[in-house]
């Protein structure tokens, strides 16, 4: 028993390690939506970003869907007003004033579930043993994010929407940033924030409805509304969780 004990930890022990080795290669791929089932695979086995282009319109996580379906009423986000009002009131400037637990149940309820299950799942579940594997969070935001780390094996953005340009840098830039990093922006940071400020590398990568952007794990992430928007953005995300993944994050 005890043997079967040691085998069990050393297992563990392994899937933590290779699952803490992320890449920090400023290289994008790019492909149409269309090909994700026959070249999709092999380029997320590289990890790297990747864009897919041309994907569908949705109907879903639009101001006007929020409007519409009173399910979105359900999410306790404002104690004075429903989502969708405050929408109306909303611009390009607006930062999301909501948790990540609300982004969940927002996720949960707009649809955004279900299309992950039909449209990426196929991709991420390649070979289809991998279903058991990787599982999907999904999450729904509207307005900037600042800073938060990636740690699902991969984390899916697109907009619905609006447009976003999204920063990504590597974690290795950690060491190099402000102690309370989180729900910053790295094109707002300073001398004044951080000594270091020359140190940390980032990229901004523009997503507009039409693009679906696939980060690889420990990459930190951030978006702010494309300058001269004057829509606020509708921002869906999935991450895609191992049980090691989930287990390192609590």
């Amino acid at each position: 028993m005890l043997e079967w004990l040691l085998v069990a930890v050393l297992l563990v022990a392994i899937l933590i390690f290779f699952h803490k080795q992320g890449g920090c290669e400023f290289k994008i791929n790019q492909i149409a939506w269309s090909e994700r089932l026959t070249k999709g695979t092999g380029l997320l086995g590289e990890r790297v970003p990747l864009v897919f282009q041309n994907v569908p319109p949705v109907a879903f996580w639009t101001q006007q869907d929020c409007m519409m379906r009173p399910c979105y009423g359900e999410v306790p986000v404002f104690a004075d007003k429903e989502l969708g009002s405050w929408l109306v009131e909303t611009d390009g400037s607006t930062v999301c004033p909501w948790t990540s637990d609300h982004a969940k149940l927002l996720g949960s309820l707009s649809g955004l579930g279900l299309w992950t299950e039909r449209e990426l799942n196929p991709l991420v579940h390649s070979p289809s043993m991998l279903s058991l594997w990787y599982q999907p969070d999904v999450s729904c935001w509207a307005g900037s994010r600042g800073l938060w780390r990636s740690r699902g094996r991969w984390t899916c953005l697109f907009v619905t929407e609006g447009a976003v340009q999204v920063s990504i840098m590597p974690g290795t830039c950690i060491k190099a940033l402000p102690p309370s990093w989180e729900n910053l922006y790295p094109s707002q940071l300073t001398v004044f924030d951080t000594p270091f400020v020359a140190d940390l590398k980032f990229m901004d990568i523009v997503l507009r409805p039409g693009h679906l952007l696939v980060m690889p794990n420990h990459w930190l992430l951030s978006w702010l509304s494309l300058e001269g928007s004057a829509v606020c953005p509708m921002v869906c995300c999935i991450e895609y969780h191992t049980p090691i993944s989930r287990f390192v994050r609590t």
